[in-house]
């Protein structure tokens, strides 16, 4: 599931989708725990978000070619941190 390179720790996307069902699953759980307390609880992915994650990847090949491509999707960190922060402040 997990790859070095060099002195970067490379995950598979099995693990990421891994990782993504436990927030999932654990959203769930949490939110059966707190129903009496009446507090909400969220899972969410923002989204795919142009921040500086990617200046370590050894591919940089890979990284060079989608980047143009990619940052007509892409959102903005402002942009990306919307949904995060409405779960949060909403009542």
């Amino acid at each position: 599931m997990r790859e070095l390179y060099g002195n970067i720790i490379v995950f598979s996307r099995s693990a990421y989708a891994a990782s993504k069902l436990a927030n999932i699953l654990h959203a769930k759980e949490l939110s059966r725990r707190m129903q009496p307390l009446k507090v909400n609880v969220y899972s969410l992915h923002p989204g795919i978000i142009a921040t500086d994650l990617m200046r370590n990847v050894s591919d940089r090949w890979y990284y060079r070619c989608c980047s143009p491509l990619a940052l007509r999707v892409l959102k903005t960190p402002f942009r990306g941190a919307q949904t995060t922060l409405y779960c949060a402040l909403v009542s």
